[in-house]
């Protein structure tokens, strides 16, 4: 059975802003957020991530095969067509984004089963397409690690699905080393890792692991260290998954030592405390299903449908 981590199917999303998140002082945690319409137009929803000047690039936008790119300033517009300029010009289906220090996005693409990276001019490159001879089925949840002080270089964690046997696929997390071109498998046995993120600080990789609605943490610091370090629980969301609800989007709020997950079978935003695994917060969607987010600044973006 082919593994169904995509949102394929879904025709119409929006994105909404959270708008009043201290991440120092908490001064609106008595009051929630208020939610605006910031961006329409994606066809499936999925992933999206905002550069060092604001601009935020999605997976998707106005049609299925395209990122699309929305300025400071509110001009949004197709940037990239990747039906038309990836290699192999095969139909795309690109699920998550994330952007490098260099300012290069890294983009899943799952209907092909590849990590692509396109550059400032727009030049796509696949980066990672296999593992051990494998083709990957299926590529999803990319998130970027990058170097701080003396730490390794930088880093991407994927999840991807290889076929088993017969008609059946596992998913796993890999780890490429883009100083090397290294990639390696994280010995974990997830069922579906659908959403990571990795904290600004590069101490911790968080996964969504769905339909369980269970939220994992890994030390990044502690795997260099050890042969096998093991993953830790961090919440469980309650409740059933199906296939057009599933808790979906995960982003870091670092400064509190926390993250924000979108439960979609719920319906909500929930802040999570990276150590205690507790609760901090809860904001509901308005009966929308979320499947996305990403910080920026004080405002929290969530993509929902």
């Amino acid at each position: 059975m082919r593994v169904q981590p995509s949102i394929a199917g879904i025709t119409v999303a929006v994105i909404v802003a959270l708008g009043c998140f201290s991440q120092t002082d908490r001064c609106c945690a008595a009051d929630p957020p208020s939610a605006i319409q910031w961006a329409t137009g994606l066809a499936p929803a999925a992933g999206l991530a905002f550069d060092e000047n604001g601009t935020a690039f999605i997976c998707n936008y106005r049609r299925s095969g395209t990122i699309g790119r929305i300025l400071s300033d509110g001009t949004a517009a197709i940037w990239c067509d990747l039906d038309e300029e990836s290699p192999g010009k095969t139909k795309t289906l690109p699920t998550s984004v994330a952007i490098d220090s260099e300012g290069r996005l890294v983009v899943a693409d799952s209907a092909n089963g590849r990590l692509l990276r396109i550059d400032g001019e727009k030049r796509i490159a696949v980066i990672a397409a296999r593992f051990e001879g494998l083709a990957f089925e299926q590529v999803f949840a990319v998130t970027l690690r990058e170097p701080a002080g003396d730490a390794p270089g930088a880093e991407i964690v994927f999840a991807a699905t290889l076929k088993k046997t017969g008609e059946d696929f596992e998913a796993f997390l890999f780890v490429l080393d883009l100083k090397t071109s290294v990639l390696r498998k994280l010995d974990f046995n997830l069922s579906l890792p659908v959403s990571t993120a990795i904290t600004p600080d590069g101490k911790w990789l968080v996964v969504i692991e769905s339909p369980q609605n269970r939220v994992w943490k890994y030390s990044l610091m502690e795997a260099e260290q050890a042969d096998e370090p093991a993953f830790e629980r961090l919440a469980e969301l309650g409740g059933h998954a199906n296939a057009l609800k599933l808790p979906l989007g995960v982003c870091p709020s670092n400064q509190i030592g926390s993250v924000f997950v979108v439960a979609g079978h719920r319906q909500e935003v929930l802040e999570i405390h990276l150590k205690s695994g507790q609760t901090l917060r809860t904001f509901p969607l308005s009966a929308q299903h979320g499947v996305a987010c990403a910080l920026r600044g004080q405002e929290l973006f969530v993509v929902i449908r």
